[in-house]
C-alpha cells in the first residue's frame, strides 16, 4: 500500500491519532518525569496541549488548507500549552505552521501537501524557535531528541526520499537518541530513566508514521530502572500547584504585570497586541516563578 500524502485532511488525521497515542503513553511519559522538576506531568501536560491543537484544527474540518491546518494546529497549541512540555509541543508546531506558511505563499496558495524536504525543514526550525523559548538547551532533553530527529530528516530528504521515509528515519534516529538521554543528564541517570519529553516527542512521530502508512511502529515500554547502588538519588519537592494564565491587553493592563512576577513581551511593549502565557509553580506558594510566557501576537514564548 502507497504511502498517504500529508495534506490538509493527513494533518487533521494525525493530530487525531497522536492524542490518541498520548492518551495511551500518558502513564508511562509521567513516570518518566524527573527533569526539570519531578513532577510526573508531562505526559499529562502533553496530551492536553496536543488535545487542544486537535480540537483547533477540527474547526477547520471544511478546509484542504494545508497551511491554514498547520496554522490552526500552532494556535490551538499555544492557547492550550500546559506547562513546559506543552510550551515546547507549542513550539514545535509552530515550526511546522512557520515553514508550511512560508512555503504556501512561495507557491501563491497551491501548496497541496508537506513532503519530506518541508517535513525536515519545519523539525529544523522548531529547533530554534524552542532553544528561544526555553533559554540555553540542555544535554539529554528533548531538544537532544529533536536535534537528531532533525538531522535524520534532512539527510534522509536529500537522498530523495518520499515523506514516510523521512518521518520513519526522524522517528527511529529519535529514539536512538532518546535511549542516549540517561546518560546526558545526571538526574536521569540517577532515576534511571529516558527523557519524559523526547518519549512524548516520540510518539508524535510514530504517530505521524501510523497516520501515513496505516502501521503503528513497535516501541518497548520506557520503565524506570532502578537505580545504580552507589548512585545518590535526589528527590525534588513537587510543586504544589500549576498556573496557566492567558492575559489580554497588555497596553491597558502593564501596571498588573510585578503583581504577577511576568513581564510583557516586547512586542507589546512595542504596541503589538496580544497577550501572554505563563507558568508559575514552585512548593512555596509565597514565592512564585515564572516559568515561561508567550505573545500571542507573535507566538513567541519567552523564560
Amino acid at each position: 500500500m502507497s504511502a498517504r500524502r500529508l495534506d490538509a485532511s493527513a494533518l487533521r488525521d494525525w493530530a487525531h491519532t497522536a492524542v490518541g497515542d498520548l492518551i495511551s503513553h500518558t502513564d508511562e511519559i509521567n513516570r518518566l518525569n524527573v527533569f526539570p522538576v519531578a513532577d510526573a506531568d508531562t505526559g499529562t501536560n502533553m496530551l492536553f496541549t496536543m488535545r487542544s491543537a486537535w480540537a483547533q484544527a477540527d474547526t477547520h474540518a471544511d478546509s484542504d488548507d494545508v497551511a491554514e491546518i498547520a496554522a490552526a494546529l500552532a494556535g490551538g497549541a499555544l492557547h492550550g500549552a500546559r506547562g513546559n512540555s506543552g510550551v515546547i509541543l507549542s513550539q514545535i508546531l509552530r515550526g511546522l505552521a512557520d515553514v508550511v506558511t512560508t512555503a504556501s505563499a512561495d507557491t501563491q496558495g497551491a501548496l497541496a501537501d508537506i513532503d519530506g524536504p518541508l517535513f525536515a525543514a519545519a523539525l529544523r526550525h522548531a529547533i530554534g524557535l524552542v532553544v528561544a523559548s526555553m533559554g540555553e538547551p540542555v544535554p539529554g532533553t528533548i531538544v537532544s531528541v529533536l536535534q537528531e530527529a532533525a538531522g535524520a530528516a534532512e539527510h534522509t530528504g536529500a537522498d530523495g526520499a518520499g515523506l514516510a521515509d523521512v518521518v520513519n528515519a526522524a522517528a527511529e534516529a529519535a529514539a536512538v537518541a532518546l535511549d542516549k538521554t540517561t546518560g546526558q543528564l545526571d538526574v536521569l541517570a540517577e532515576a534511571g530513566v529516558v527523557d519524559a519529553g523526547g518519549r512524548g516527542l516520540l510518539v508524535l512521530l510514530d504517530a505521524m508514521s501510523t497516520t501515513l502508512t496505516g502501521r503503528a511502529p513497535h516501541r518497548h515500554a520506557y520503565q524506570p530502572s532502578p537505580p545504580q547502588a552507589d548512585a545518590a538519588v535526589a528527590v525534588a519537592a513537587a510543586p504544589q500547584f500549576e498556573v496557566m494564565y492567558l492575559l489580554s491587553g497588555c497596553d491597558a493592563g502593564r501596571r498588573r504585570w510585578p503583581l504577577l512576577g511576568a513581564r510583557p513581551h516586547r512586542r507589546c511593549r512595542r504596541g503589538g497586541g496580544g497577550g501572554v502565557i505563563g507558568r508559575q509553580a514552585e512548593p512555596d506558594p509565597d514565592h512564585l516563578a515564572v516559568w515561561g510566557f508567550g505573545c500571542t501576537a507573535c507566538r513567541r514564548v519567552d523564560p
